[in-house]
């Protein structure tokens, strides 16, 4: 295998246009892109979008550079404007074949060695600087459409299998309404109840910002941050950063058990703590037991 620093592998194309009227159709934000599928089902805006967008052309690979541990990266079905919180990449094909561009874009090699170069605590972003400077082992091109070749098929398998999930997933639905009618109209006269009778609804508390004042981390109190709500499944275990006693007195600690519901950046995600941790107001939401 030979080694190339990113800038020979892929180009960052940097083309921008003020969006007109026309654009809201063919614009594609972060918000749009599926974390692990190459594939865009969703695109367009109410509106013209505010702001310079990246021009894509069909076939680009675009890349969310902002919180990239959501692992966000698509091929544009069209050509268009894509969110300026993302990169438009295109492939230098007497390095990397074309079609197996994308999937080292997607890959967790390319991936993982991109997020830790990730600057910012509650929003990180990728800068073109560092990411340009990155090196990566690439196979001979022979090598790299033979392994295109079985990648998409095994892309294509679970694409399929999604469709079949989500298929399936409907007529369990069906099924449901059909047997127990619909919990929404409550035919059956299910006793309801409001949130708030069930437990407390609160944000978290963060009066300052870490970025801004360091000697509030690095001590013994867990902090959760939005990407580990998102990222977290069913249960939240890992944490990264911790308060300090000073960042523990402008905030507050949560039991473990807490319910948390993301809302900023992946909204409407959750996670239940599995131990006690503080939370900056600007990420989650908490509702506990």
């Amino acid at each position: 295998m030979a080694k190339y620093r990113f800038d020979e592998i892929a180009i960052n194309s940097v083309e921008k246009k003020k969006p007109v009227e026309e654009d809201r159709f063919t614009y594609i934000g972060l918000e749009h892109l599926d974390s692990g599928s190459l594939k865009v089902t969703r695109y367009g805006a109410d509106v013209a979008p505010v702001g310079e967008k990246l021009i894509m052309r069909a076939g680009d690979v675009l890349f969310g550079k902002r919180r990239a541990y959501q692992k966000k990266v698509a091929i544009a079905p069209f050509d268009g404007i894509f969110s300026a919180h993302g990169m438009v990449l295109r492939p230098r094909e007497n390095v990397i074949d074309r079609d197996f561009f994308p999937l080292f874009i997607s890959s967790d090699y390319f991936l993982d060695a991109a997020i830790k170069i990730s600057v910012g605590s509650l929003s990180p972003t990728i800068n073109w600087r560092d990411l340009r400077e990155l090196e990566f082992n690439l196979p001979p091109m022979d090598e790299q459409r033979k392994l295109a070749r079985v990648l998409w098929a095994v892309n294509d398998t679970i694409e399929a299998y999604k469709k079949l999930i989500a298929a399936t997933d409907e007529l369990v639905k069906a099924q449901f309404v059909e047997m127990f009618g619909d919990p929404i109209t409550n035919p059956m006269g299910w006793e309801t109840a409001t949130l708030s009778s069930l437990g407390e609804l609160a944000r978290g508390v963060s009066k300052a910002r870490p970025r801004n004042l360091p000697e509030l981390l690095g001590g013994k109190y867990p902090l959760v941050q939005t990407g580990e709500v998102t990222n977290s499944g069913t249960y939240i275990e890992h944490y990264e950063s911790t308060y300090s006693e000073l960042g523990l007195a402008q905030s507050k600690m949560w039991p473990k058990g807490t319910l948390c519901i993301t809302i900023a950046a992946n909204i409407a995600q959750t996670g239940i703590l599995t131990f006690d941790a503080c939370f900056p107001d600007s990420t989650t939401i908490r509702w506990f037991r």
